[in-house]
């Protein structure tokens, strides 16, 4: 499972640093031609498409798989781990058992859910039942995760409202306006999101593969930078209506993790609590189902 894990993350990272090198290369390509062949480097565009090259080869390529190759090292102290050059062989093996566990796993699950229904959390995990009231659900706050969805719509249009588009009779799409660094920075956390989250859709329906939720936790971090933005927005406004709703989010949060905390630690509670849990707060038709 370690491994399954391990290697489930490193191909997101692999996948989105190496999206980053191709267009810093597309963008050094592209200065090249404009500069007829020479000085490419030279040119402000040029510079800062080395940099991203660079920079994503080091600090997402190079430090990233260090770290996780050095993970293995307490295995391979053991000989009958040890396999090829350097236990390479062995860390192979058992990336390729990784891939083939995550493309042939088409078995159904009771608490498997569809990737459309995790930016509401529609489906959670039950992990462990104890003898008493106590249980392990794999559920996160609600309000963390509905509140992401407008403010991910409101980062958006942060991002590009300095950006107009229309589309032209030849059904060439026009783009003209500025991206400054600032709203540059908010398209990114847009596209992380979106790229960590809508090819399992793609995964989903062509491969048949049993997702859960867990599986959306890479795009709900690039979720939550969108919401603490929205609330950092508020908080800054010069109303005091802003400073309130802030405020009164981030406490209804913090209410919120209390009320389902014995369900994310195993803590036991009366029974007339744990009965509270398993309302139908939510009808089924929107794809909620936390029994």
């Amino acid at each position: 499972m370690r491994c399954r894990q391990e290697s489930h993350a490193g191909w997101l990272l692999v996948s989105m640093a190496g999206g980053s090198i191709v267009a810093g290369v597309a963008g050094l390509v592209k200065q090249r031609m404009q500069a007829g062949g020479t000085g490419t480097l030279l040119t402000p565009q040029g510079k800062t498409c080395l940099e991203i090259v660079l920079v994503v080869a080091v600090f997402f390529i190079i430090v990233p798989g260090s770290v996780f190759l050095s993970t293995y090292i307490p295995m391979l102290w053991h000989a009958e781990y040890r396999g090829g050059f350097l236990g390479i062989g062995s860390i192979i093996h058992l990336n390729r058992q990784a891939y083939d566990f995550h493309s042939n796993l088409d078995q159904p699950h009771p608490y498997s859910s569809t990737w459309d229904v995790w930016p509401i959390m529609g489906r959670p995990i039950f992990f462990y039942l104890g003898s008493d009231e106590s249980k392990i659900y794999s559920l996160g706050n609600p309000l963390i995760f509905w509140a992401s969805l407008p403010a991910l719509a409101f980062v958006l249009w942060q991002a590009l409202r300095y950006v107009g588009a229309r589309v032209e009779a030849s059904r060439i799409l026009l783009l003209w306006g500025r991206l400054p660094t600032r709203q540059a920075a908010l398209l990114f956390v847009i596209l992380s999101y979106l790229g960590l989250w809508l090819p399992w859709a793609i995964q989903q329906e062509t491969g048949g593969r049993v997702l859960f939720i867990y599986h959306y936790l890479p795009a709900l971090s690039f979720a939550i930078l969108a919401l603490s933005y929205t609330v950092d927005w508020l908080w800054r406004r010069e109303e005091q209506w802003g400073k309130y709703l802030a405020g009164g989010y981030l406490l209804a949060v913090a209410v919120t993790f209390a009320y389902f905390y014995p369900h994310l630690s195993a803590l036991e509670v009366p029974r007339w609590l744990e009965r509270t849990y398993y309302w139908d707060w939510l009808p089924n038709w929107l794809g909620f189902n936390w029994h």
